[in-house]
């Protein structure tokens, strides 16, 4: 006797939310456990691969990313391996790759379990938003350094964004940092030198910039809203 069709639905839904959170204990487990290599580890690594280095960077770069490597150790690797112009084209790559990795993985496993929350309250309208304004508004989520990359991943995963708007405003919003962290990587033999200090510098400013930037744009929305609810 075939199971009634609500009951095999809810079982799906409690399958992919077992299988979620499997995925994300195994992950937290191996970001909590695993010590991270260090930029010279990882180009030891990619250079024992000989003529199939630039494979074997993207694939450390993406399995890398998803058990929470931070992008920076691995943008300098980078650097270090391929100059400034190979390592920001490989570094860039590899950030889109494994941010499009962990978007289906949270789409295959995440998305009907909150698809009926997306209808309606916050969440709904962060979904809305999303669809509106496509890769602009992930390109503004990347360009964000208080955001985890990883989160705007498995966050974007769930909601109803196209992968192709998600992936070019991860692309394009990835430019910038990973384009100093690479300069950085590529004088990581001197790292005392202009060369290094002068990209990694500017990258800390920026990010700290940012942050303040956007808290003070939150601060004043918050302050507008009471206000606007009076009216």
């Amino acid at each position: 006797m075939a199971p009634h069709p609500a009951l095999s639905g809810v079982l799906a839904r409690r399958l992919r939310l077992a299988g979620l959170l499997v995925v994300v204990a195994v992950l937290a487990t191996l970001a909590f456990t695993v010590p991270l290599p260090s930029p010279d580890q990882v180009r030891d690594w990619v250079l024992g691969t000989g003529p199939f280095a630039p494979l074997t960077y993207l694939a450390v770069y993406v399995a890398a990313t998803l058990v929470l490597v931070p992008r920076p150790l691995l943008s300098l690797a980078g650097g270090s391996l391929f100059g400034a112009a190979g390592g920001t084209a490989l570094a860039v790559v590899g950030a889109t790759a494994a941010a499009l990795a962990s978007f289906f993985l949270a789409r295959a496993l995440g998305r009907e379990l909150v698809a009926a929350r997306l209808e309606r309250g916050a969440l709904g309208r962060v979904d809305a938003l999303l669809r509106r304004h496509g890769w602009l508004a992930v390109l503004q989520l990347r360009l964000l350094p208080v955001i985890p990359f990883s989160a705007v991943n498995y966050a974007c995963g769930v909601t109803s964004l196209r992968p192709a708007h998600f992936a070019l405003g991860t692309a394009v919003g990835s430019v910038p940092a990973t384009v100093l962290v690479v300069l950085a990587g590529a004088a990581l033999d001197d790292p005392t030198s202009p060369g290094f200090l002068v990209p990694l510098g500017v990258a800390v400013v920026l990010g700290a910039a940012t942050a303040v930037v956007a808290r003070r744009r939150s601060a004043d929305q918050t302050a507008v809203e009471p206000g606007e609810t009076e009216k």
